[in-house]
């Protein structure tokens, strides 16, 4: 439902169409979509499109009002602690739960197939912040400062709050804690280079713990 997607967004789409792109996932992008909108009727889209352009402004928008949250939120606060801060509170970790806790994972759009992990359909939550981002460039495209400012201030910078006030609450950066070691440590001096390659695992902690 668009008109529920709205609701949680605090903006009435003037352009529903910029709404709905955001929340088409690449998987189905190629399939007919069936939107319920905010008057009852159902509208059809054909070959709309995706969301990921709508992810790449919304990273960029995101990241921004984020900032000034902290710039404003921590006045005593140096450069080097608001980057950090930063970079914690956008990570991908953090957006997934942001975008959970404000229920727009149930408005994403994506082909049944690509929810299969396994035996049962399970949703990939990295999604979920990539979503999120979405929404920002969604609302940022519709409304502008204004549009983005309401759904953030109302409903996102508490949520933030909240996580800088818990001890636990901000994922730590190891790709960055990881960097800073080896330049501690002399990994440049050393000739080995700069260029550092990643791989995302996910580990069974029931396994671990056993």
């Amino acid at each position: 439902s668009v008109a529920e997607l709205e609701h949680k967004l605090l903006h009435r789409f003037s352009d529903k169409g910029t709404l709905v792109r955001a929340m088409i996932h690449k998987s189905c992008s190629m399939h007919p979509i069936r939107m319920e909108m905010d008057s009852g009727d159902w509208l059809n889209f054909d070959g709309i499109g995706n969301n990921e352009r709508c992810e790449w402004l919304g990273d960029r928008v995101f990241g921004l009002y984020v900032a000034h949250f902290l710039y404003s939120l921590e006045p005593e606060k140096s450069e080097g602690e608001l980057s950090k801060l930063a970079h914690a509170l956008v990570s991908r970790t953090h957006a997934n739960v942001l975008s959970i806790k404000l229920g727009l994972p149930e408005h994403l759009v994506s082909s049944p197939e690509y929810n299969l992990a396994g035996p049962e359909a399970v949703p990939t939550p990295s999604r979920f912040g990539d979503f999120l981002e979405c929404c920002f460039a969604a609302l940022f495209a519709d409304g502008g400062d204004a549009a983005v400012r309401k759904f953030f201030d109302g409903r996102v910078a508490p949520l933030l709050e909240e996580t800088l006030q818990s001890a636990s609450g901000i994922p730590r950066n190891y790709r960055g804690e990881l960097q800073e070691m080896l330049l501690r440590n002399g990994f440049v001096n050393a000739g080995f280079g700069t260029q550092l390659r990643y791989r995302d695992m996910v580990l069974d902690t029931e396994s671990e713990n056993n």
